[in-house]
């Protein structure tokens, strides 16, 4: 209600079929419709509690219209029993909040595509939104898109796009990436590409590991230990208006594991300063190997 200051939320449980012929590409369609001017945050995995939750999957912005999403649905999905969640956390609204969802349904969407080891990883299943985003300035923050003039030359069209308007902005994107084991003298990688402007006005990392929330990533980054619980990789991406590659070698004990791995827009703490028009930061090409330069774990 309007004034209210309360938690509110509501769940219902997906059995997500693994792949077969009659389901080659599992994604999720619900329909749903949001007060203007609100943002309702969406949960995909073990849901405990309002306050409680292991997997954010998207933040949906209302604007008083009728919407259907499309996610394709994460390879560590496949084949499992989930739970999927709609919260609102209130702050004194000064209007009514309310979320309608209806026709949630498990899909198969071309689009999707077949990987088993990462989600999209040529980005190519635009219009479809992003599973895995965690947005705190505003709608279409994180946004698959398809568009030649812009992705990757090496690659195919399609890409994913991190936007924001000023150096406060809190923009994170996630994969969550099965490591695979060492065979002979190559050890796991995870390569990807990114394109991010000369001057982002904010930092720019990839942060590989357990961390949760925004404030984890900020604390892992400050973390100057030799052992930082929250996170166990972490780097800031190369900035140059211009695709770079990027390879980061794997723990070889982690592997037949799924760890998170963001790529994660942090606010400075600075004067706030505005970006007209909003900068991007372009991420493509995905992909987990095994490599020479890597190491196997082997004494």
């Amino acid at each position: 209600p309007a004034g209210g200051n309360n938690f509110v939320g509501m769940y219902t449980q997906l059995s997500v079929p693994a792949p077969d012929e009659q389901i080659p590409s599992p994604a999720l369609r619900f329909w749903w419709k949001g007060a203007k001017e609100w943002n309702y945050r969406v949960h995909l995995g073990s849901y405990l509690t309002l306050r409680s939750y292991n997997r954010r999957f998207d933040v949906l912005f209302g604007d008083d219209s009728a919407q259907t999403a499309t996610y394709c649905l994460p390879p560590w999905t496949h084949g499992n029993v989930v739970e999927l969640a709609f919260t609102l956390s209130g702050i004194n609204f000064e209007d009514e909040a309310e979320l309608v969802v209806d026709d949630v349904e498990i899909i198969s969407d071309p689009r999707c595509g077949t990987a088993t080891d990462l989600l999209d990883p040529g980005f190519d299943s635009a219009p479809n939104r992003w599973p895995g985003t965690d947005v705190l300035e505003r709608a279409n923050a994180v946004t698959v898109l398809n568009d030649p003039a812009r992705a990757d030359p090496s690659g195919s069209p399609g890409f994913l796009e991190l936007r924001y308007a000023n150096n406060d902005a809190s923009v994170q994107a996630e994969h969550w990436v099965w490591i695979p084991p060492a065979e002979g003298n190559r050890g796991p990688q995870l390569t990807f590409h990114s394109n991010v402007p000369a001057d982002p006005g904010v930092p720019v990392f990839w942060v590989l590991g357990i961390a949760a929330s925004v404030q984890d990533v900020q604390n892992a980054l400050e973390c100057e230990a030799e052992f930082c619980p929250a996170v166990e990789l972490r780097a800031r991406l190369n900035e140059g208006l211009d695709w770079r590659p990027n390879a980061i070698c794997l723990p070889p004990e982690w592997t037949e594991r799924w760890y998170r791995f963001r790529v994660a827009i942090v606010p400075t703490g600075d004067p706030l300063e505005v970006f007209d028009p909003p900068r991007t930061v372009l991420l493509d090409r995905f992909e987990v190997s095994l490599d020479e330069r890597c190491p196997t774990g082997a004494d």
